[in-house]
């Protein structure tokens, strides 16, 4: 695995361990009656750990110390944007996993294509989340940046919880088209966000 993406797994162990507690906590409270929605609140929560690894960066002048000692400035932006992946997909599949857990102990019955179509779109939202997330952090001074990193979180979290119970209370069946469609959306994004922050790191003085 890239060194670059160790560095920001061991930096962030502590918060991740905070960010689990609070997924399971939020997607318990919010998304009770609608099992599905635990793996939208836990990608977007997942989403939020890049915020830190900037965080980090920042507070220790990373980046031009990382270019100082010849690493790639492009390898510095593809693996902020790898490691904001990583964090989304493990939240899904961790979503994914309570959700599963929360049924059976609850006798409820698994819908497997609800639980494939909120996957989907989960992974669509949270790759947008954090791409921008990665995106502000490049393009805003560092105290900004945590502040508007912070604020986008806070709407995604509360976004992916209003989603949740306007789904249970007009929408109880997600179409995988919907899904599908959202994902692509993420991915085009998520694309985006990439190529507009090699730019500025590009030509950024560190």
């Amino acid at each position: 695995m890239n060194g670059l993406i160790l560095k920001d797994l061991y930096n962030l162990k502590g918060s991740t361990a905070f960010i689990v507690l609070l997924t399971v906590l939020f997607a318990l409270l919010f998304s009770w009656e609608m099992p599905e929605g635990m793996v939208l609140v836990s990608a977007a929560m997942a989403a939020s750990l890049v915020s830190g690894s900037f965080s980090y960066d920042h507070s220790y002048g990373w980046n031009a110390h990382a270019v100082s000692i010849g690493i790639p400035r492009r390898m510095i932006v593809t693996s902020k944007f790898e490691i904001g992946f990583l964090f989304v997909f493990a939240g899904v599949l961790f979503g994914l996993l309570l959700a599963l857990i929360f049924q059976i102990t609850m006798g409820m019955s698994i819908d497997a294509h609800q639980m494939l179509s909120a996957s989907a779109m989960s992974l669509g939202v949270g790759m947008v989340a954090s791409s921008v997330i990665c995106a502000v952090n490049y393009y805003v001074n560092p105290q900004r940046a945590q502040l508007v990193s912070t604020f986008f979180t806070a709407v995604c979290v509360s976004g992916s919880i209003i989603v949740c119970n306007t789904m249970r209370e007009y929408l109880p069946n997600l179409p995988m088209s919907v899904s599908t469609m959202i994902l692509a959306s993420g991915l085009v994004l998520f694309a985006v966000m990439y190529v507009v922050s090699q730019r500025k790191l590009t030509h950024s003085d560190l």
